[in-house]
C-alpha cells in the first residue's frame, strides 16, 4: 500500500514506484503490473533516493520508448532534483545526472513533448519562480 507514487502506464504494463507508505514513510521500491497475467513483479532496487511524487508538489514520470523517467520528487523538507531511467526491456535502472541546475520548481507545471521536458514557474524554495527549465531524454 501506497499514497502519492510515480506512476505510469507503459502501453502494456503500469509501472509503480516510490510513495508515502502506511506509516507515512518514503518508500524506494516499486513494481510492475501486468494486466494480462494479473501478477505484480517487483522492480530491481533504484538508485533513486525514497521520494514521493506529491501532487502539485514535483515528482513526474514519463515514457519514452521501453524507457520509464522518474524526474525529481519530494522527500521530507527536500525537492529533488535528480532522475533515474528504468529501462522496461531489460528491467534495470540507470542514474541520470541532475535535471535542474538552475533551481528547484516545486509544484510547478510540467508536461513532456515525447523528446523533453519541460517545467515552468513554481516555488524554488524560498520564492515563487517565473522561470522554467528544459530536460533532454537521454
Amino acid at each position: 500500500a501506497r499514497s502519492d507514487a510515480f506512476s505510469i502506464w507503459t502501453g502494456s504494463r503500469l509501472l509503480v514506484w516510490g510513495g508515502s507508505g502506511a506509516s507515512n514513510s518514503l518508500l524506494s521500491d516499486g513494481a510492475m503490473f501486468d494486466p494480462s497475467q494479473n501478477v505484480w513483479t517487483a522492480l530491481a532496487v533504484s538508485p533513486l533516493s525514497a521520494r514521493s511524487a506529491s501532487p502539485f508538489g514535483s515528482g513526474w514520470a514519463v515514457l519514452s520508448g521501453a524507457s520509464v523517467f522518474l524526474l525529481g520528487g519530494v522527500g521530507e523538507s527536500v525537492a529533488y532534483q535528480d532522475s533515474s531511467r528504468f529501462d522496461t526491456s531489460v528491467s534495470q535502472w540507470l542514474q541520470l545526472p541532475p535535471w535542474f541546475p538552475v533551481s528547484e520548481h516545486r509544484a510547478g507545471i510540467g508536461v513532456w513533448t515525447g523528446k523533453e521536458f519541460i517545467v515552468w514557474s513554481g516555488f524554488d524554495g524560498s520564492t515563487l519562480s517565473d522561470g522554467g527549465s528544459r530536460w533532454l531524454a537521454q
